[in-house]
């Protein structure tokens, strides 16, 4: 089960010549993978969970694009007067899961067989 897909990638990447399908389906499996060793029940609380599946892949597919968008790593570019400067968490060229992103994977999953929190006490009744 694919945790992201090219379809959400191309839609967050935006117009312009698309990346190589190979490239991208790699990054996926790369993002894939790096989440998976963060999260390691993710994959069962995606098939159980639709928001949360749709969370993840809206994660995920925001990795990748964020190394399409910056493959090199450039962290600062300047052309004549022109000057740009990436924020450094996003400059590595590499899938890299930010603190962030990390947070939201990470989210408990919300209590819907006990309201009152991680557990309670009902007293017993003769």
């Amino acid at each position: 089960m694919a945790l992201t897909d090219r379809q959400r990638v191309g839609i967050l990447l935006g117009a312009g010549a698309p990346p190589p399908p190979d490239q991208v389906d790699a990054l996926i499996d790369y993002a894939e993978a790096a989440a998976v060793a963060e999260v390691q029940d993710i994959r069962h609380r995606c098939a159980v969970d639709e928001v949360y599946a749709d969370l993840v892949r809206s994660v995920l597919a925001s990795v990748v694009v964020r190394v399409l968008r910056n493959p090199d790593g450039l962290l600062e570019v300047s052309i004549d007067d022109y000057r740009e400067r990436r924020d450094s968490a996003t400059s590595t060229g590499q899938i890299m899961l930010t603190e962030y992103e990390l947070h939201l994977l990470r989210s408990p999953a919300e209590p819907k067989d006990n309201p009152d929190g991680a557990f309670s006490v009902t007293p017993w009744r003769k």
